[in-house]
């Protein structure tokens, strides 16, 4: 099938290969300044191979044309696998230049058209291999190797596994045997393209289910939010609509002022960049080190024309090795553009988190017309973070629903480093013709200075610079659009509330039911996304070395473990090894568990280092990978001396920040469900951390036998969450529970309940679970702890409500407020006060 420059085709059928190869030299092959009528030629082979569907493009060279460069990018965007051939027979087989030229292509065709491309579905054949001499072999082949892998050169990412040496004449040769045997090289290579599909066809599939979960994600938001609005007065929706007004504003203008300023910002940070390079190619040690070659030339008989453009060519070709010394070893390009990716990832996905809030915060609106939402500054969603998580772009992915501004962190560097090196090929095009009439009476050296100083020169240097990132502005720009977009299609859907009777109808009774279905769909798709699709994302215990467990619990442990392979964090760690099994009902709680760890605003977490997925035929857990913490919040304040008088006010500076830590978590309708001194934990600065992080649920009664004798794991839960007669879901003031029990531990320094827990006569928990339902039975202070003192009052007051399930985070710190700087005053207690 003939493609003809147009859009029309012309078909044709051969009887033979020798036939069809004839047809195609004399359709294709011109001669001299003739150009063929085909853009293309497709061939249709009775071969199994292709019957599977599979379609096998040869593409013309490398930047031997603008024409084919474009033809090739074409395909090598949608390509499953890329195989760039080398002739081994050429001296320097690579050649950087053109590779480079090429990637670039594709950087700013992704940029442009948004596009994804893996980089790591290539793979490079060294051809004619037979035609190297072999005690050339090893050299050639390094030489290749070291022109690939390398990062300022190289195709990013690359590996000695994605460069193979072959010759497709030996090949042949041991394929026409009759048992046809595929061997050597050759088995190597088809191994290799094997491999190569399924990886391009899992980022297709990766990008395809998160582009299904965006569209499950607005359906379902636009269902809640128009059920939300049917019961609704019409004042109360104004109220509403109103609010969510102003704040989509606001964000819209946020996002345009934090676009022109890191624009801005990377525009100043290019002149100075620009300016440096200048004042240092003028230095008088680079000019001498550039120019001095003039003095050695052999002028005799030479024309000035001539001896002008070996000048020139000379020195360009020093020119831009200097320049690309000067960034390798000043890294200022590296610092700029990792400077503005910093910016973005920790910007960027805090508009993408406002937006999923503000329409959360919709849906949430209560009647009173307060919004009953998470807080102003959310978790980053997990499917939002992952956009922007450390994805290195050597192109390692290039998502195609919603690229993410983190994606140009690479290109961000490299780019501007392409733009120094097309610097060197357009001053060399430029400046032969336009320096090409000098005055012939000047000296070669100062010849060559005027030069070095011409090419130095900003004016000229920044538009050339500026015209190889633009294509990354071009996208930061559209980045910008797409956000704006979704928050006018939020304002539009404020305009367009219809306040007939009819309409409202209509919505509850056909949305309430559509809500179960697509709510159910989305859990689906997000559990085969995560468990199937990223399970490579994540760690697994296994690149671990287990060391000792720090805190062994009901529902988890908290295990050191130290990375079994040398890596940038070669540090002491903890993994939280919960029981929380994950399936496709519970995914979406359990990924709000998974943004918590992940979140850098929860400053209550040790610093997640990573998160793992551990699997077996029937189970999955997330367990997170956090920095190592110093000790448990017991031993923490065992350590410490605490004088009598300052008791109170001692002991509020350590319990407060596991309160206000358990609110920030309720806000986010999360809990810690083993509130502990053991299981809290505190790092190497003395702040305490919360390690146990998931959400509301009934607890297994499993965990929970009614005729265990071993007491003390059960201690620290109320008695309705293991009842099985009464059992309820642990909720928040379960929590609190915990830390009532904890304020009572750290005031007398003995351990809850451990009379009934350690006594002479074993007690079953089902035994345990009746002596704590007795409100008698609580933990309260005495006259000797000082009641009587109103600060004593006030943490006695605080440990009777958090038993009896009767008060939140957010009160708790305000009744215990008389306790932030209070010193006993003895006068006031009923009985003297002794200090344990």
């Amino acid at each position: 099938c003939f493609h003809l420059t147009g859009s029309s085709k012309e078909e044709h059928s051969f009887k033979s290969l020798e036939e069809m190869r004839q047809s195609l030299s004399n359709k294709i092959q011109k001669k001299g300044e003739q150009k063929s009528l085909y853009k293309r030629v497709e061939i249709f082979l009775p071969s199994d191979i292709l019957k599977t569907g599979l379609l096998i493009v040869d593409s013309p060279g490398i930047a031997d044309t603008g024409e084919m460069t474009d033809i090739v990018l074409g395909y090598l965007i949608k390509a499953c696998a890329f195989i760039y051939i080398i002739n081994s027979e050429n001296a320097g087989g690579v050649a950087p230049d053109r590779l480079q030229h090429l990637f670039k292509k594709v950087v700013e065709k992704v940029f442009r058209d948004e596009q994804d491309y893996r980089s790591t579905c290539a793979m490079f054949i060294c051809n004619k291999w037979d035609q190297v001499p072999y005690e050339e072999r090893s050299k050639v082949y390094q030489d290749t190797v070291k022109k690939l892998c390398s990062e300022s050169t190289g195709w990013p990412n690359c590996t000695e596994d994605q460069i193979f040496r072959l010759s497709t004449k030996e090949a042949m040769f041991i394929q026409d045997t009759p048992e046809r045997y595929i061997v050597g090289h050759f088995a190597a290579v088809l191994h290799k393209i094997n491999g190569l599909i399924p990886e391009s066809r899992h980022i297709l599939l990766i990008n395809s289910a998160r582009f299904l979960q965006q569209v499950l994600d607005k359906a379902a938001m636009f269902i809640e939010t128009s059920l939300s609005d049917v019961n609704l007065s019409q004042e109360e929706r104004m109220i509403k609509n109103k609010e969510t007004l102003e704040d989509l504003t606001k964000l819209r203008k946020d996002v345009n002022e934090f676009f022109e300023k890191e624009k801005n910002n990377f525009d100043k940070g290019l002149e100075k960049i620009i300016r440096d390079l200048r004042d240092h190619l003028r230095s008088k040690e680079t000019v001498s080190a550039l120019c001095d070659f003039t003095h050695s030339m052999d002028t005799a008989g030479v024309k000035w024309k001539e001896a002008t453009i070996k000048v020139r060519i000379k020195l360009y070709d020093s020119i831009t090795e200097e320049i690309q010394r000067w960034e390798t070893q000043n890294k200022k390009l590296e610092i700029l553009g990792s400077g503005m990716a910093k910016q973005f990832q920790q910007k960027f996905p805090d508009f993408d988190s406002k937006l999923f809030n503000l329409q959360k915060r919709y849906i949430q609106h209560s009647k009173s017309g307060k919004m009953v939402a998470e807080d102003e500054e959310p978790f980053v969603p997990v499917i939002v973070a992952e956009k922007f998580d450390n994805i290195n772009l050597g192109l390692k992915v290039l998502m195609g629903i919603s690229i993410s501004p983190v994606l140009l962190i690479g290109a961000i560097i490299r780019l501007p480093v392409w733009g120094i090196k097309e610097l060197a090929r357009k001053v060399k095009g430029h400046m032969l013709e336009k320096e090409y009439d000098t005055d012939p009476k000047v000296s070669l050296r100062k010849y060559a200075e005027s030069i070095l100083e011409s090419t130095s020169d900003p004016i000229k240097m920044k538009p050339i610079m500026e015209n190889e990132v633009s294509p990354m502005f071009q996208y930061l720009d559209n980045q910008r659009r797409r956000v704006l977009q979704q928050i006018e299609a939020e304002l539009n859907l404020l305009d367009k509330r219809k306040e007939e009777k009819e309409t409202r109808e209509f919505i509850a009774k056909n949305c309430s039911s559509q809500k179960v279905r697509f709510e159910r769909l989305r859990r689906r798709l997000t559990y085969f996304y995560k468990i199937e699709l990223m399970k490579n994302s994540y760690k697994k215990l296994s690149e671990f070395e287990l060391e000792e467990t720090l805190y062994q619990g009901l529902f988890g442990e908290v295990c050191k473990v130290l990375p079994k392979v040398e890596t940038d964090h070669h540090l002491e760690a903890v993994v939280v090894k919960n029981k929380h099994r994950i399936d496709g009902v519970n995914i979406m709680e359990h990924m709000r568990v998974e943004e918590a760890y992940r979140s850098k605003r929860f400053v209550y977490n040790m610093p997640c280092i990573s998160m793992m997925l551990e699997s077996s035929s029937e189970h999955h857990f997330f367990w997170p990978v956090l920095s190592l913490p110093k000790c448990s919040f017991r031993s923490f304040v065992k350590s410490k001396l605490i004088n009598p008088e300052e008791k109170t006010q001692t002991l509020y500076t350590y319990i407060e920040p596991v309160i206000s830590g358990l609110d920030f978590l309720h806000t986010k309708k999360l809990v810690h469900v083993d509130v502990s001194q053991d299981s809290v934990m505190v790092d190497q600065n003395d702040r305490v951390k919360l390690m146990h992080i998931t959400y509301p649920q009934k607890l297994d009664l499993s965990l929970f036998p009614e005729a265990s004798t071993e007491l003390e794991q059960f201690v620290h839960f109320h008695w309705e969450t293991m009842s099985a007669s009464s059992q309820r879901e642990y909720s928040f003031q379960h929590d609190m529970y915990g830390v009532g029990l904890m304020m009572w531990e750290i005031w007398t320094g003995q351990k809850a309940f451990q009379q009934v827990v350690t006594g002479l006569e074993p007690r079953t928990l089902l035994q345990f679970i009746r002596f704590l339902s007795m409100n008698k039975n609580s933990l309260r202070l005495g006259v000797e702890d000082g009641l009587g003192i109103l600060a004593v009052n006030a943490w006695n007051d605080c440990i009777i409500k958090c038993q009896n399930l009767s008060i939140n985070a957010a009160d708790l710190l305000n009744t215990l407020a008389p306790c932030k700087n209070s010193t006993f005053d003895y006068s006031h207690a009923q009985a003297p006060l002794y200090s344990r």
